[in-house]
């Protein structure tokens, strides 16, 4: 009886009181011949234990047959009997009974050869709330030994778990942490040393802030001054307060003096209370305080009211918020009433808006009818009313939206935003609302591009497939011919964005009509995802209608993010005639990033190959990019083209870029254009973007430049629109 005492002492300060728990599959060592061995039938004795009659589960019983565990325990001698007897115990599923049998069982091992037990243990992938009281008794017999096992330990984060268990043992000082993370891998051991003086915090808490201020860098002394923040507060926050001045940076200082004040607000609000009032006045900077009055308002808005004097003007004004926000969420009248009280102005506005949402939540019609009754109308309370109702009731919500859409004397009617915008919040809380709000907005929406209801039902649609992708298709597919059709490549790219598997595999539900439509729709969410998905399932669909723009669809997607490999793509035999044109972009993008690389390509291969339409498109990106960038160059590798549609496009792409940036027109290169039409056009866009800074130097411009009468009339016209205007917009003539 007294053995077992004593293995049942060694046991309880082993870590009796944590939780055992067993892996043996998912990621830790499943594949391990122990955890194999632990995955089969459950043993006999483990049925027996499971059939047991339940046992008192007070705490004298669970006293007694703990006792009863290491009584067992205590009799075996055996390393081998005590790892079989493991191995069957860890089997039983996780209840009480095994897991102190268990606990017993490797106290009892580790007595007999703690070594041995610690490897054991391990193989099984049992977790570090199991393995760090081995690992404590290893270190105190052999550390060294210890340090060997810790290093081979994984996964990394339980590794640093049971590394502060040693580190418990040998010494939580500047030579223990030095010896434990020896014993890990070097990207973990900045981590370690952060989680040791947070350990450490727990015994002297402003020795460990004292340590900070010591640590080089500024982003680790960041880091861990916040994670200290919590401790500290907990074991004494007056003088965790007292040493935030030490902390030089500002937003780091300011963090932590909120979070410390957080912490303590949450075990002691009226303690926060009384050092604000004491030896905390003016302790704190204006933007300290702000987050004080957030903090205690949330902690006793009642408290907080009594307590304004001590705050400035500002941060009164930010309390008198945060009362009236906790006041309205039990009595909106009371709140309302204490509004009044205030004086009007842009704070009281901007507490009545506070009000709002609660207000509509609580009391849908008397909310809407002080939010028509305000003069002048405030959208936003109105807005944040109907947000309020629709917390609880989203079909009120959208009577509302729609009375008030369609009631043209409604002062809000063409402020509102898009009913999908209102009900967002209380949609992503009901689900289920989904179908009918989205079944309301489609049946307003008459097609026309003024209706106020235009795309409602896509865009509810859109939001519901993000959630839910298969019944937002689902009822797509259910109700699609009420689908303008001009919305569906839209509407069906949404749904391939979110789920592009279940999207390719709907095609067949798709009435004939509309798969033009689905196709491209797919294309552009695929082209967000995996062009070579995409592209693969393309192919099974040449020949119908809808296969070369979604080829284009698909290609410009992923040239956006990759113009290199697209263009190595769009060389390929596989691209459709019909869709090359994407090249004019896709050397866009790539002259973006890099454009000597993308003229090369340019003006070799697509010049080859290419239309003349596509090649003159794609010279006139190209030289737009580049111009930007590195002017000269531009400059040289247009005027360096053979003559043509081709170098025109691209000569007249660098004046219209060079004249918006500099303000003057580049004339030596007029003569370089191989037609007078061709010039004119060139210099009269040109012109127009002078004119957007300097209207007067652009008009005697035209008068020198530009003699065709139809060239002249449009450059005149676009210089009456945008002359002045100091926009830097690149329109090109051609």
């Amino acid at each position: 009886m007294a053995r077992a005492l004593v293995l049942l002492a060694i046991g309880m300060a082993a870590g009796a009181a944590a939780a055992w728990l067993v892996v043996v599959d998912g990621e830790r060592g499943s594949d391990s011949p122990a955890a194999q061995a632990l995955s089969g039938a459950e043993s006999e004795a483990a049925s027996r234990a499971e059939s047991a009659p339940a046992a008192a589960t007070s705490a004298d019983g669970f006293a007694s047959e703990r006792l009863a565990a290491y009584e067992h325990a205590m009799s075996v001698d055996s390393a081998a009997q005590i790892e079989s007897l493991i191995l069957e115990t860890a089997r039983t599923l996780p209840s009480p009974r095994p897991r102190m049998r268990l606990e017993a069982l490797l106290a009892r091992y580790a007595e007999i050869d703690v070594a041995r037990a610690t490897r054991f243990a391990q193989s099984l992938a049992f977790d570090a709330n199991l393995l760090a009281p081995l690992y404590r008794i290893w270190a105190e017999t052999d550390s060294d030994a210890a340090f060997g096992g810790l290093s081979s330990l994984r996964p990394r984060a339980e590794q640093r778990q049971v590394a502060l268990a040693v580190l418990d043992v040998i010494g939580n000082d500047a030579d223990g942490i030095e010896r434990v993370a020896a014993s890990l891998p070097d990207a973990d051991r900045l981590s370690f040393e952060i989680d040791a003086l947070l350990a450490r915090a727990e015994d002297d808490p402003m020795a460990a802030l004292e340590e900070t201020f010591a640590l080089d860098r500024l982003s680790v002394q960041r880091l861990v001054q916040l994670r200290l923040a919590e401790t500290v507060a907990r074991l004494d926050p007056q003088a965790s307060l007292a040493q935030a001045g030490r902390i030089e940076n500002p937003s780091t200082r300011t963090a932590f003096i909120a979070n410390v004040l957080g912490a303590w607000a949450r075990i002691d609000a009226d303690a926060v209370f009384d050092y604000i009032a004491g030896p905390g006045r003016g302790r704190f900077t204006e933007q300290d305080m702000a987050y004080v009055v957030s903090i205690l308002g949330a902690a006793d808005p009642k408290r907080l009211q009594e307590s304004l004097d001590l705050f400035s003007p500002v941060n009164r004004r930010n309390a008198e918020r945060r009362i009236i926000q906790s006041m309205a969420r039990t009595d909106v009248g009371a709140a309302l009433e204490r509004l009044a009280s205030l004086p009007s102005g842009p704070d009281s506005d901007s507490m009545r808006r506070s009000i709002a949402g609660e207000f509509g939540r609580q009391d849908p019609e008397g909310a809407l009818a002080w939010a028509r009754t305000l003069a002048p109308p405030d959208e936003q309370v109105f807005e944040d009313v109907v947000r309020g109702i629709a917390r609880t009731d989203i079909d009120r919500a959208l009577d509302v939206i729609i009375d008030e859409v369609q009631d043209p004397t409604s002062v809000f009617r063409d402020t509102m935003p898009s009913p999908a915008s209102l009900l967002l919040s209380a949609l992503s809380g009901s689900p289920d609302a989904f179908p009918r709000v989205a079944d309301r907005l489609l049946s307003l929406d008459d097609g026309s591009p003024a209706s106020p209801f235009a795309s409602g039902g896509l865009t509810m649609v859109a939001l519901w497939s993000s959630r839910d992708p298969e019944t937002a298709l689902n009822w797509s597919l259910e109700n699609i011919d009420r689908f303008n059709p001009s919305y569906l490549p839209t509407l069906f790219g949404q749904i391939a964005q979110n789920s592009p598997e279940l999207a390719m595999q709907s095609l067949g539900r798709v009435p004939p009509e509309q798969r033009e439509g689905f196709i491209r729709g797919i294309a552009s969410g695929l082209a967000q995802n995996d062009l070579e998905r995409g592209l693969s399932f393309l192919e099974g669909l040449r020949g119908e209608p809808g296969f070369a723009d979604g080829y284009r669809t698909i290609l410009l997607g992923a040239g956006r993010g990759n113009p290199v490999a697209v263009a190595r793509l769009i060389q390929s035999a596989t691209v459709p005639r019909e869709a090359l044109d994407v090249a004019s972009s896709v050397a866009g993008y790539w002259a973006q990033q890099d454009a000597p690389a993308a003229a090369q390509w340019v003006g070799g291969w697509l010049t080859d190959q290419g239309d003349a339409a596509v090649v003159s498109s794609a010279v006139r990106s190209v030289a737009m990019a580049w111009a930007r960038t590195d002017s000269a160059a531009a400059r040289a590798w247009v005027i360096g083209m053979p003559d043509g549609a081709a170098r025109d496009s691209g000569l007249a792409a660098y004046l219209s870029v060079s004249a918006g940036a500099s303000g003057t027109l580049d004339s030596a290169l007029l003569a370089s254009f191989s037609s007078d039409a061709a010039r004119q056009r060139a210099a009269s866009g040109a012109i127009v973007q002078i004119g957007r800074a300097n209207p007067a130097e652009a008009r005697r411009l035209l008068d020198m430049h530009i003699s065709d009468a139809e060239i002249r009339r449009r450059a005149e016209e676009n210089l009456a629109r945008t002359g002045g205007s100091g926009s830097a917009t690149i329109s090109l003539p051609f």
